[in-house]
This record gives C-alpha cells, sequence and structure tokens, in this order.
C-alpha cells in the first residue's frame, strides 16, 4: 500500500486569517489544480503548487500552514524551458477534499479567468493580504536608473484582467490609489489572453502600494519581501 498523507483538508473552508487570503492570492494564480476521472469512474483532484528551485522555503511554508507532510521535491525543467539548467521545487496534494474545494468554492481551475468567486470569499479585513499573494506570485518591484542620475521605482501586477480591476476598485477605495480606471498593458502584440499589466510607478506611489502590502505583514515571498525593505529604504533616503 501506498502512504497515507496528511493535510488539514479544512483550511480553507472559511478564510478567516492573513495567512488564509495570503495563500488563496498566492495559489489562485500561481496554483494548479486538476479534476480527472480514472477507471470505473473514480475521481480524483490533484492540486500543485511549482516555484523556481531556490523559492522552495515558500512551500514548506504553506506546507507547514496546511499541516501537511506531502513531499515537496525538485525537478529539472523540460527541454522545452527557457534554460534547460533550471529546477523547479514542486508540492503536490492529492486529496479530494482539498482540491474539489478549491475548484468549487474559490474557481481554481484549469484555464480559469474569472475571479468572481475566490473575490467574493475574502473578507475586506483580508484584501491586502490576498492582494500581497497575488503581487507575490504575478508580480513585480522595480527599480530602475534613467538619464544616469534618477531613480525610477514600479509596482507591477500581470494577472487575469478582471482581477486586475478588481485590485484597482480595492486599491482605490482602500485609498491607496487615485485613479482606478488605468490602461491595462500586454506583454506581446498577439496579446496573453485574459491576462493584462498594470504598473503603480513614481517614489510616493510605489511606496504607498508597498506599505499597504507589506508593511507589518507577516506571510510574504521572503526575496520580495527583502525588496520591499530595500526599495523602502531608498525611496525613505530620497524624500
Amino acid at each position: 500500500m501506498g502512504k497515507w498523507y496528511k493535510i488539514n483538508k479544512h483550511f480553507f473552508d472559511t478564510i478567516d486569517t492573513e495567512n488564509k487570503a495570503y495563500w488563496m492570492g498566492f495559489i489562485w494564480c500561481d496554483g494548479y489544480c486538476v479534476k480527472r476521472i480514472r477507471d470505473k469512474g473514480k475521481i480524483e483532484y490533484s492540486f500543485k503548487l511549482s516555484l523556481q528551485e531556490s523559492d522552495i522555503g515558500h512551500l514548506e511554508k504553506l506546507k507547514k500552514d496546511i499541516d501537511s507532510d506531502y513531499d515537496i521535491k525538485i525537478y529539472s525543467l523540460s527541454s522545452s524551458a527557457f534554460r534547460t539548467d533550471q529546477k523547479e521545487s514542486r508540492f503536490l496534494v492529492g486529496n479530494q477534499y482539498f482540491g474539489k474545494l478549491l475548484q468549487e468554492k474559490f474557481g481554481l481551475i484549469p484555464k480559469r479567468s474569472d475571479c468572481t468567486k475566490v473575490c467574493n470569499e475574502i473578507p475586506q479585513v483580508f484584501y491586502r493580504d490576498f492582494i500581497r499573494g497575488i503581487l507575490d506570485a504575478d508580480g513585480s518591484l522595480s527599480k530602475y536608473i534613467i538619464h544616469k542620475t534618477h531613480n525610477k521605482y514600479s509596482v507591477s501586477f500581470s494577472t487575469y484582467q478582471n482581477l486586475i480591476k478588481w485590485i484597482l476598485r480595492i486599491l482605490k477605495e482602500e485609498n491607496i490609489i487615485e485613479i482606478e480606471d488605468r490602461k491595462l498593458g500586454r506583454r506581446n502584440k498577439e496579446g496573453d489572453g485574459e491576462c493584462r499589466s498594470v504598473s503603480f510607478t513614481g517614489r510616493n506611489q510605489s511606496l504607498r502600494v508597498l506599505d499597504y502590502l507589506y508593511k507589518n505583514s507577516n506571510i510574504y515571498l521572503d526575496r520580495k519581501y527583502e525588496k520591499y525593505l530595500k526599495i523602502r529604504k531608498e525611496i525613505n533616503n530620497e524624500l
């Protein structure tokens, strides 16, 4: 017989903590959940979250939060990958209740684009944690040098179009940004299906967005949090 793995399959039953809201934002953007019908009509659900090898510690955080002993494994990327020498860390959960909940309650289905279900499940008090999870999964924090003398800062989201529009509405309601109606970008001329991008640039605007999401938070992707602290220090030194 195969090993029986443990997991708190009820972890996402109710989004009532910072960590639950954060992880829902992160896995809704970067996670994958599939339903399969096996022999004799047996239904199986599989949830997978894959990150670059150096982010394995982030998967360990999720594993700890859901009280799981499922393995985190390292895999080499296929030859079709941009860099074939890269590896990824992968967390795979095969619990039926857990997977069915993610699909039916939160809309975490393959080729998803409609964020209505998941957004409706996030209480307002945890909006910033949910959005921080989205940024950690599908966003970037950047610093550029222009004209060889001036620093330019940017916070960008690149994810599902209606999810970006929801984020813009919340940031406006929270008085983090002044203008909700913004032009959404594409990464290439052919488009990205339902994916778009939006950026917040400038020292003041970037810092408002970053402080709203990361200040006094308890769960985050370590390398992005460290970048936030560095950018925050540099901006404060310039003001």
